[in-house]
């Protein structure tokens, strides 16, 4: 279930925290109480008296408001507008492109958290950022992979960059087992962002999904997902923990980076950035998505 985090009274904020350890949610304020499905149980001194019932035709209408979503891979899509298209519709373009990858055999390895010191928008433009790749992550490997990208603008709320080749210069993993996708796509790498804060990686060996959740103008909570295919081996799983610690590891680097990032934007000669046409496509595309929608948003 989602809904609207207020209750149905004063709108106070219901949940700071997580709820999944309570039985009801219950208002601060005056103790409205709902279920956690929604259900609005109860007011007391709602007439004045205790005790007093609240006729049904009153509180039938005083349920939690419930928000369109929908949930695919572990993330939960919202549509607080009511009116964006089916979500089948919307993902379409990226669920085909994930189509010859059979998602029934991937698994739920790891979920990390991280503390951002930087806006959102940055965090996302450096998912969507190949260049820094080679000299920041030298460990996924070098120059000669990174250049053999491809931009991919599937639609207005999706796109990214494919590797075709993966991480050509690197030895290839034989401990991770690998979908069987064809010859094509064996060692292709999909990096993709979903408008606005869903980033989304695909491999025949790995598929990653990250949520980016602003908190301020300039921090940011990114939440990491990390799978793998079913079929491993006893001992395959301590290279599951490595990898793991690995990709985090990634992720630590880049934390990093987004903290000087942020602090660098303050200055005024950021005006005056120069762009890397070769590489810099897919940012300008998610900049694209921004620009009509931050009208007024202080970067």
């Amino acid at each position: 279930h989602v809904f609207h985090n207020i209750c149905r009274h004063r709108s106070l904020q219901l949940v700071r925290d997580s709820c999944a350890d309570l039985a009801q949610l219950t208002c601060p304020y005056h103790a409205w109480s709902y279920s956690l499905s929604g259900a609005f149980l109860g007011a007391p001194y709602f007439s004045g008296k205790p005790g007093a019932r609240i006729p049904k035709e009153v509180s039938s209408k005083l349920g939690l408001v419930p928000v369109r979503h929908h949930e695919w891979f572990d993330v939960i899509f919202v549509d607080l507008s009511g009116t964006a298209p089916p979500f089948e519709e919307w993902i379409a373009p990226v669920a085909d492109v994930f189509q010859p990858f059979d998602s029934t055999r991937l698994r739920l390895t790891s979920v990390n958290g991280y503390e951002i010191n930087a806006n959102w928008k940055l965090v996302c433009e450096n998912f969507l950022d190949n260049y820094h790749v080679p000299f920041l992550h030298s460990q996924t490997g070098g120059p000669s992979s990174a250049v053999n990208f491809k931009t991919l603008d599937l639609s207005e709320d999706i796109f990214g960059f494919t590797l075709p080749t993966g991480e050509a210069d690197k030895p290839k993993s034989l401990w991770l087992p690998h979908l069987e996708v064809g010859e094509d796509l064996e060692d292709a790498q999909f990096f993709f962002c979903l408008f606005p804060n869903t980033l989304l990686a695909i491999t025949s060996s790995w598929f990653q999904v990250i949520s980016v959740q602003p908190e301020a103008v300039e921090t940011s909570l990114e939440f990491l997902g990390l799978y793998v295919v079913d079929e491993v081996p006893g001992e395959g799983q301590i290279e599951i923990e490595r990898f793991s610690k690995l990709m985090n590891h990634i992720n630590q680097q880049d934390v990093e980076i987004l903290d000087s990032m942020q602090k660098g934007a303050h200055s005024p000669a950021t005006a005056e950035s120069y762009s890397a046409p070769y590489w810099d496509k897919p940012v300008q595309l998610f900049h694209r998505r921004v620009e009509p929608t931050s009208e007024g948003i202080v970067r």
